[in-house]
């Protein structure tokens, strides 16, 4: 049996009698387009205010970003979270990008803009590296 496992397949050898059981979402309709669905969960939140409520002009946001092992589309909701923040006031060179690798190895540079994509590996990641 072959799984993916981050950008690779991985064979699993079942003992005898041993069968695999695919598991299914529970009939989640993907988004039609998730760069609305995600600003919209930014500004209107359930059960919380909104993000621009939250953070003020002169603070620093630190952002925690899974590791490859997990798919979370990064390069997706970073640029749309990122503009959230510098609307409400934050700036750019306050903004900070954490890889919660836990015991997993540490990623190398290319692996991070990988992760996060080019918009805010080219301005985050690298106003980061300066400090």
């Amino acid at each position: 049996m072959e799984l993916l496992y981050g950008q690779k397949k991985i064979t699993l050898k079942l003992p005898p009698g041993v069968l695999p059981v695919v598991l299914q979402a529970r009939g989640e309709t993907p988004l039609s387009n998730p760069e609305i669905g995600l600003l919209r969960a930014l500004r209107r939140p359930i059960a919380s205010k909104p993000l621009q409520d939250l953070v003020s002009a002169g603070e620093s946001v630190c952002i925690l970003v899974n590791d490859s092992s997990r798919v979370a589309r990064s390069e997706l909701f970073l640029p749309l979270l990122i503009d959230e923040l510098t609307r409400a006031g934050i700036r750019e060179k306050d903004i900070f990008i954490v890889f919660a690798n836990g015991s997993h190895r540490a990623l190398n540079h290319s692996e991070m803009q990988n992760l996060v994509g080019e918009r805010v590996a080219s301005t985050i990641l690298r106003s980061s590296r300066k400090n």
